[in-house]
């Protein structure tokens, strides 16, 4: 027969097996309304990054080098490198397909940056620097060949832009590398000349060229890295002779 205080203690333990079991069940629900919460303030969160994202206009820096093309001027110069955005990361909507784009603007003009260039044209210079951020494989190749055209008709030019890039120049493309690296520098001295076939005869030449340009510099502020440059080009060039021992001093 329960005594009393049998009768107290079984009562005791079914409360407490009850409220361990609303405790269990509150927790659960508690758990799962803060899950809901969280997700929805994540879904929030991302729209509202979403909503922040910057759209590039690629029609509008598409017309903006086209009127440079039709008149390269200095005020069209400036007006075509003030279209290109600030960065290429997370911040703008569809980063990979507006590096892509603008990195077409290069290899549609090549032609023309080579002409200009080969002329002596400083901002078409600075344009092709710039744009080398934009592009990849086959167009940054064909973009170090373009730039290294500049080194024979306006080598301290060259010096001065490269080292402006080199230092980290006022208008870093934020999600881009820094350009001209080690390697790039290497592919624009020599790298990609004749780099279609790359016949030792015509790059021999062209070095040799390349290298009397750079010799010509003596601004003191640029003779660091001439030398640079001349060592690396000497280097090349004696590979080449060493190929055909008669090949003569530039």
């Amino acid at each position: 027969m329960l005594t009393i205080i049998d009768t107290l203690t079984y009562a005791l333990i079914k409360d407490v097996q009850f409220n361990m079991k609303y405790l269990r069940t509150t927790r659960g629900i508690v758990i799962g309304l803060a899950f809901l919460l969280a997700e929805g303030l994540f879904a929030s969160l991302v729209h509202a990054q979403e909503s922040k994202q910057v759209e590039i206009d690629i029609a509008q820096i598409t017309k903006a080098f086209d009127a440079y093309f039709s008149s390269p001027t200095e005020k069209n110069a400036e007006r075509a490198l003030s279209a290109l955005p600030y960065r290429i990361d997370d911040q703008i909507a569809n980063p990979n397909r507006a590096k892509i784009n603008i990195g077409l603007i290069f290899t549609d003009h090549i032609e023309d940056f080579s002409s200009l260039i080969r002329k002596g044209d400083r901002l078409a210079l600075r344009i092709a620097f710039h744009l080398h951020n934009y592009c990849d494989g086959l167009g940054a190749e064909m973009n170090s060949a373009v730039i290294g055209e500049s080194i024979v008709v306006m080598p301290g030019i060259f010096l001065e832009e490269t080292l402006l890039f080199r230092k980290g120049n006022p208008r870093i493309i934020q999600g881009l590398r820094n350009f001209p690296d080690y390697q790039d520098l290497q592919g624009i001295l020599w790298g990609y000349i004749d780099f279609d076939t790359f016949r030792p005869e015509i790059v021999r030449k062209e070095v040799s060229a390349r290298i009397k340009a750079l010799e010509s510099v003596d601004r003191n502020d640029l003779l660091k890295f001439r030398d640079e440059c001349l060592v690396r080009l000497r280097s090349i060039l004696e590979t080449l002779r060493q190929q055909k021992p008669n090949c003569p001093q530039p």
